[in-house]
């Protein structure tokens, strides 16, 4: 089964919106309706394809997380300045998953 992109729901919610337009609300209510609720499918099916985003970046910045913590766990075995640039580049790199910077 193919999935939607962000895109193609963004496009068939635009299109449906201009389709509701060559309906009228009072003679052709079914029509317009449908197009209306329409829109509210493409709406609630971009809102939930942004929840599975955040779900997603939230467990990889978890892995960064572990890996940062296995990495402070063996700091004596690197020199203080590498350890220093290691703990900064990790909690970077996590901050940027979690904003969506980094995919």
């Amino acid at each position: 089964m193919k999935k939607l992109t962000r895109e193609q729901i963004l496009d068939l919610r635009n299109s449906f919106g201009v389709w509701r337009q060559d309906y009228d609300s009072v003679h052709d209510k079914e029509q317009h309706d449908m197009f209306a609720l329409a829109v509210v499918a493409m709406d609630e099916m971009l809102a939930a394809m942004d929840g599975e985003d955040a779900e997603r970046r939230e467990w990889m910045a978890q892995g960064v997380d572990s890996l940062h913590a296995i990495f402070n766990e063996a700091g004596t075995v690197v020199s203080p300045s590498f350890h220093s640039a290691m703990n900064t580049f990790m909690l970077n790199i996590a901050n940027k998953i979690r904003s969506g910077e980094v995919e």
